[in-house]
């Protein structure tokens, strides 16, 4: 494999891509000397990212071969957001509240029973008015609903295409240097491309 010398391998321009997709590199190994190579390379690849897989089409360049365009396919995989369940035990709040008594005692539970009626009987004469005014402000709210979740979609949508991710899914832009060798007994060449994960 003497004719595969310094500058035999060439690559494309790095690529970016985002979690979960696919990156193709292109390289071209040529023989240095002659048209063919005289002897069979193979393949292989370092400085993936954790869980990436790859294939090489061809996966080898067959000895006799002139020069070969190689195709590089690196499937990202999807990497997903850790958010960390919170549990809520009522039964332990309530068992909290009914020690400390809320109010200390028999008197504070006959008091919690009593305020939702002195409330109802102190509101019995706005009642037409508070019905009224209950349906204008459910027509106001439906409408800051729907602009509060509009501009949430807009945030949402403008933090996706900026250039460095930093919502609150996102994660870190990161750059991988990814290097192809071609060896063929004792010797070898390597080309590296630059592979950038959004």
């Amino acid at each position: 494999m003497g004719e595969l010398g310094r500058d035999s391998i060439h690559a494309t321009t790095p690529v970016t891509v985002e979690p979960g997709g696919t990156a193709v590199f292109t390289f071209t190994a040529g023989p240095m000397n002659g048209t063919t190579f005289p002897s069979a390379i193979n393949l292989t690849l370092s400085g993936l990212p954790t869980g990436a897989t790859y294939t090489f089409s061809p996966a080898m360049i067959a000895a006799g071969a002139e020069a070969t365009t190689v195709t590089l396919t690196v499937d990202i995989p999807q990497t997903q957001a850790s958010a960390q369940l919170l549990t809520h035990r009522p039964g332990a709040q309530l068992a909290a509240n009914t020690r400390s008594g809320l109010g200390g005692g028999k008197t504070g539970n006959l008091a919690g029973r009593l305020a939702p009626l002195s409330l109802a009987l102190v509101l019995l004469p706005f009642a037409g008015r508070l019905r009224r005014s209950a349906r204008r402000l459910g027509r106001m709210m439906s409408v800051l609903l729907l602009l509060t979740a509009g501009m949430a979609a807009a945030a949402g949508i403008s933090a996706c295409g900026g250039s460095s991710a930093s919502g609150f899914f996102a994660q870190p832009q990161q750059s991988y240097t990814v290097t192809v060798t071609g060896t063929s007994g004792a010797l070898s060449h390597s080309a590296t491309v630059t592979l950038t994960v959004e």
